[in-house]
């Protein structure tokens, strides 16, 4: 029985290790941003989804409005679902989200396409290579939060 309680607290601490490391490594931030004018693709893996991408079975954020009325509405939607923005510029968004338990940072980029009035999104998580669908219920969540903001704007 002394084995058994030893053997299992080995392991529990084993885990403990593991998890804080992976938590450490999620704090380098990947190389993010556009290509040739586009979310980067996923890899392949299942922790990310790309609303250009098919296979990820998500589809861009719809907006009404002026750009600038899409980004207010955006910015105000990412600080209810507790994501920080790290960098804004006209057409481009990138907003970080970290889990509470552990401290993983993920990274959520939004392409603002003005013409067709909507938002290309991608949320991806930095370390692993599954994420047991949270970056998908992100999106759903920034898809479902970010349709309250606006229609609560009078749009």
């Amino acid at each position: 029985m002394k084995w058994l309680l030893l053997l299992i607290g080995i392991v529990a601490i084993s885990m403990l290790i593991w998890f804080l490391f992976l938590a450490h490594q999620s704090k380098n931030v990947p190389k993010l941003g556009l290509v040739n004018g586009q979310l980067a693709a996923c890899k392949l893996s299942s922790n990310c989804v790309n609303s250009a991408d098919a296979a990820s079975g998500i589809t861009a954020i719809s907006f009404k409005g002026t750009a600038a009325e899409g980004w207010a509405d955006m910015h105000q939607t990412l600080m209810v679902v507790d994501g920080a923005v790290q960098q804004h510029t006209d057409n481009y968004l990138w907003a970080t989200f970290t889990t509470p338990l552990f401290g993983y940072v993920d990274d959520v980029e939004l392409l603002m396409e003005p013409d067709q009035q909507r938002f290309q999104i991608r949320s991806a998580s930095r370390v692993g290579r599954s994420d047991f669908g949270a970056n998908r219920d992100r999106v759903a969540a920034i898809r479902g939060r970010f349709s309250e903001t606006a229609s609560g704007s009078g749009r």
